[in-house]
């Protein structure tokens, strides 16, 4: 849930991050949000004004291991 709260800081023109930052243009904006262990896209939506309508996480699902079970009867 950070990554919704930096690209929220990222558009809005009054916050620090604002000022340090390549904005997409439109009123549907698509960005990475980078962190430790990668980047998370983050898709923000304004309404009237410049206001945030809505904003959503990008997240797709992988297959992490694959395993084998062994009993003996």
């Amino acid at each position: 849930m950070a990554a919704l709260s930096v690209a929220t800081a990222r558009i809005l023109p009054n916050s620090p991050a604002f000022n340090i930052t390549d904005i997409p243009t439109g009123d549907n904006k698509s960005m990475l949000i980078e962190h430790p262990t990668g980047a998370m896209g983050v898709k923000i939506s304004l309404g009237k004004y410049g206001m945030v309508k809505n904003a959503a996480i990008i997240r797709t699902a992988r297959k992490l291991f694959d395993g084998e079970i062994f009993a003996r009867a």
